[in-house]
């Protein structure tokens, strides 16, 4: 049961992590004086105006941490900046995925597949007894984002314009698409975060061969690490996931009621 619960929580999460919404909020002190002031009584008053309001503890602690963001992505891009991204226009590679949530951790395996502008997607596979079962897939298309929860049978498609946080954010599959290629240097989600690494060759450039994702929902943290093999560059796989009648469609807010409930 455990194992099932990790499992299906962890791919709700890459799908609600969609949902966070993106706000940084900066404090600021009205230092505005009259332009009129002549006499000394009115300079001093001016000078007192003009100094600076103490930072609260509240302040002082988001200055803090935005200090401490900034120093991640300056060490995130360095690392992506030394190397020149592919210039394919499709990816297909062998997945294995560890999933880690507190004390909880998983390994299922599956594929990893991108066409450059028109679709990712993540197939997952859970070996029991030797045998592969397929337990879910992730797929984003520049109209909409689907997971497939085929082990309950069920499934969230939903289009970006219907998810307000996003529209905010100017988050859209542009931004996702670029985060697996391995394009993306900086997270406008704060509370979510991702790196790259065994960059291989691939094309006129270089392709990430392992994705480390850190999503905060809680107090704890969900984390995905990929790690790529056998990557070409082919398109030779069906781009759309066919959804059967079999399957009951179900919110993007009871996903996320369900994923909070298993993090209890």
């Amino acid at each position: 049961m455990n194992t099932r619960k990790l499992i299906i929580a962890s791919m709700a999460a890459a799908v609600l992590l969609a949902g966070c919404r993106s706000s940084r909020h900066a404090a600021r002190t009205d230092t505005t004086v009259p332009t009129d002031v002549t006499t000394g009584a009115s300079q001093r008053v001016v000078e007192e105006n003009t100094q600076t309001t103490p930072k609260t503890q509240k302040e002082e602690k988001e200055t803090k941490k935005d200090k401490k963001q900034d120093k991640k992505q300056e060490k995130k891009q360095a690392s992506t900046d030394v190397h020149q991204k592919t210039d394919v226009e499709a990816v297909s590679a062998k997945l294995a995925l560890t999933l880690r949530y507190g004390s909880k951790k998983m390994k299922l395996s599956g594929t990893y597949r991108l066409k450059r502008n028109d679709v990712v997607q993540i197939n997952l596979t859970y070996q029991l007894l030797f045998v592969p079962i397929n337990v879910g897939t992730l797929e984003l298309t520049p109209d909409y984002l689907l997971f497939l929860d085929r082990y309950n049978k069920r499934y969230c498609r939903i289009a970006y314009t219907e998810m307000p946080s996003l529209a905010m954010s100017g988050i859209g599959f542009d931004y996702f698409q670029r985060i697996f290629w391995g394009d993306a240097e900086q997270s406008i989600i704060p509370t979510f975060e991702w790196s790259y690494g065994n960059w291989q060759p691939l094309g006129n450039g270089e392709f990430p061969g392992n994705i480390e994702f850190q999503l905060k929902m809680t107090s704890e943290a969900y984390r995905a690490t990929f790690e790529l093999s056998n990557i070409t560059a082919t398109d030779n796989w069906p781009t759309r996931t066919n959804v059967g009648s079999e399957y009951k469609s179900i919110t993007l807010d009871a996903a996320l009621r369900a994923l909070m409930s298993i993090a209890k």
